[in-house]
Order: structure tokens, then sequence, then C-alpha cells
């Protein structure tokens, strides 16, 4: 070991007993500069810490170790640093050890690009065809890292499934998964579609990757899936129940409220669970209860909501504000009943703007958060609070109050 690599041992030793914050030790690291960077490999590949003093006891990289090489790799210059990665992997095949190809994943998820991913799955060790157990974690974290700094490549995500051994893609599914990001759901869809070996998988991750805002992509998956529900494939058909939970906006109601009588208990519960998430009720498991709720729901659709809609464009405040009480209480078709409010936003009256606002939150329609977002800058200033408010409500998140900057901020989410 180099006078360098003992400098570089002091601080990763010293992180198991001191104190200091991570990024106070990640800047010890990169002290000697590009320098440092050859003996940051070392330890990865080798996955010990160097001796400092002649006694020093040997010392396994523990995990919080090697998030700290990583984080001084990552600030140190990509090229050099991605020069040192090429050096080490030009051996001829047989030559390259499963420990030189474990630190190239693990660097690539700090300085990898868009470029890189299709290259993620032949560095990553296997036993056989299989990817090892380490391997597949290292490559879930690569591929989950690099569409996270450029997650406008989850646009070709389903390019890349498509192309990858199943070994590899699994561990690409579960990295969308890991990002819980609603422009990988094209993706999964197209996955539940195409692959069927992965089908179910794609299916099952759903739920964490949340429906795009699309509501026909949004739809179109929650019919197909409702088209094949199968009792015989209990697993399947739970992951698919969740989903729809997921992504319908009430069309698929009457195929869950058949659900609630299958006769496995985990169907139930999904169903049930799917339910209460699209009308956003707690009622309980009992079907008579979601019978009545429906019934009434669809008879208000087909009755109440012609009434309501034409007390909208009354030009008295009193009816209007009646009938955004009546869509307040509604949620199924939200996209429809979003649209049959959304003109109150330009209404003469501040008052029934702002409840309009507040209303369009209760439906939980994404179609409502562009026309909310562009009332941030407006002059009525109870009026710019209320679509603030409401508009972190549907999205999730906490808005930048100026909308170009809110229009951004959901763009990169």
């Amino acid at each position: 070991m180099s006078e360098l690599h003992r400098t570089l041992a002091a601080p990763l030793r010293a992180s198991r007993t001191q104190q200091a914050r991570g990024l106070q030790l990640v800047a010890q690291l990169v002290a000697p500069g590009p320098e440092a960077i050859a003996p940051l490999f070392d330890m990865l590949v080798q996955q010990r810490v160097p001796r400092v003093q002649p006694t020093d006891a040997g010392q396994i990289l523990s995990e919080p170790q090697r998030q700290l090489v990583l984080g001084a790799l990552a600030q140190l210059p990509p090229a050099r640093v991605r020069q040192e990665l090429e050096r080490r992997l030009k051996a001829p095949e047989p030559a390259i050890e499963s420990a030189t190809r474990m630190a190239g994943l693990r660097v690539l998820s700090v300085i990898g690009k868009r470029a890189d991913l299709p290259a993620l799955s032949a560095l990553a060790p296997r036993e056989g065809t299989e990817l090892e157990p380490d391997a597949a974690d290292a490559l879930r974290a690569s591929y989950a890292a690099i569409l996270r700094r450029e997650p406008a490549e989850l646009a070709n995500g389903f390019d890349l499934l498509r192309t990858s051994d199943h070994p590899s893609a699994k561990q690409f599914l579960f990295a969308l998964g890991d990002l819980r990001d609603k422009r990988a759901l094209p993706a999964l869809d197209a996955c539940v579609r195409s692959v069927p070996e992965l089908a179910q998988q794609a299916v099952a991750l759903v739920p964490l990757v949340g429906a795009s805002g699309q509501s026909e992509l949004d739809q179109a998956l929650a019919e197909y899936l409702a088209r094949r529900l199968d009792p015989g494939r209990i697993e399947w058909t739970r992951a698919a129940l969740r989903a729809i939970g997921v992504l319908d906006d009430g069309s698929q109601v009457g195929v869950l409220l058949e659900q609630l009588e299958a006769q496995h208990a985990g169907l139930r519960e999904a169903a049930l669970g799917a339910l209460q998430r699209i009308s956003g009720l707690q009622l309980s498991a009992s079907k008579e209860a979601w019978h009545e709720w429906y019934a009434r729901e669809l008879q208000w659709q087909t009755q109440g909501r012609e009434e309501a809609r034409a007390a909208l464009a009354a030009d008295k405040d009193e009816p209007v504000a009646r009938a955004l009480a009546a869509y307040a209480v509604h949620k199924l078709f939200r996209d429809q009943l979003a649209e049959d409010v959304l003109p109150v936003l330009a209404h003469a009256s501040p008052a029934l703007r702002t409840l309009a606002c507040a209303t369009l939150a209760r439906i939980g329609s994404q179609r409502a958060l562009a026309p909310l977002i562009e009332l941030f800058s407006s002059d009525d200033r109870p009026l710019a609070e209320a679509a603030w408010r409401s508009a972190c409500a549907l999205s999730g998140k906490v808005l930048p109050r100026t909308p170009s900057v809110a229009r951004a901020r959901l763009a990169d989410s």
C-alpha cells in the first residue's frame, strides 16, 4: 500500500468511531485530487480498508464506507474516473475478476449516463446465466441511480427492458419500482402486454409507480387488467386488483364489486382496498354497502350531475355554490367531473373561484393541475393561495408558488 492509500484509509477507519459527518469525510477523501481515484478503486475492488498503522487490524469495507468511497469518486473529475474504470476492464474477459466488475457497476451508479444503461448488464457477475445475489442488487441500484439523474430516459425504458436478458430485465423492473416515478408507467404497461414472463412483476409495481396522469393510458391498462382477472392465478389477480385501484377512475368498479365475493380472502381484501382508494371511502367489506353506494353514484352521474352541471352556469352565486358542494362529494369518473368544474375558475365571483379550487382538490383529477397552477400568479391573493393549496394536494408535493417553476418541478418528478 502506498502512502496515499494510508492517507485515504484514515478517514474511512475513523468513520467507524467518529461522529464526523459524511460530507466532512468525503472532503478528506477527495482532498488529494485525481490521484485519489486509483487507490479508491483499489478499495472497492479489494473490499478492504488499508492499514494506517502497522498494528491496525484488518478491516472489511463496510457498506457505509463503500458509500463514502463512491461519494468521493462522484466528486472527482468524471473523465478521469471513467478512464480508470476502462483501464481496469480492458483485460481479457476471463481475467476480469468478479470484484472488478462489481466495482465498475457501483462506480457507474455515481458517474454513469444514459449511454451506459445497455452496458450495465454485461458488467454484472453471473453464476451460469443467473446474476450473483450481490450483482443483482448492484445492477438494480445502478439502473435506478442513472435513471434518477436522467429521468427523460424513462421514455425509452421498455426498449432497454425488451433487449435485456431475463435476469437483467427483472432488476430493471425493480429499479423502476424503486424510483416511484409515474413516468415509468408506460414501460410497465408495455411489459405487461408483451413480456409474459415479467408481466406479473410489472403489474405488482404499478402501485409503487402510480398512475401516469395520462387518463387514456391509465384507463386502458386498468381495463386490460380487468379483462384478465383469473381466480386460478391468485397472485396475478391480486396484483391486478391493486393496480386497478391505482389506475381506475370508476370504470372498473363493477368488476371490483364482483371480486368482493371471491373465494380467496386475499382477492377480497385487494378488491376492497381498490374500492376504498377509488371512492375515497372507508366502507367495510360488506358487499351490500358497496352496492348501495355504487347505485347512488350511478344515479347521481345520470341525473344529479346533469342538474349540477346546469347550475354551474347560473348567474347567481348560490346555485353555483350548491352545485360545487355536490361535485365535491363524488370521485367516480373524476376527470369528467373536473372538466365540468374547471370553467368556474373563470367565474366573475372571487368567492366561487376560490371554492372551485377546493372542489377540484376534493375530486382529485390530475387534469385540474395545470389550470390551478396558472392561478398562482393571480392578483387575487386569496384565490392564488387557494389554487396553490389545491395544486399541492393534487400533486402530493409542496409546489413553488411561481407557475413556471411549479410546472418544471412537476415535469421533473
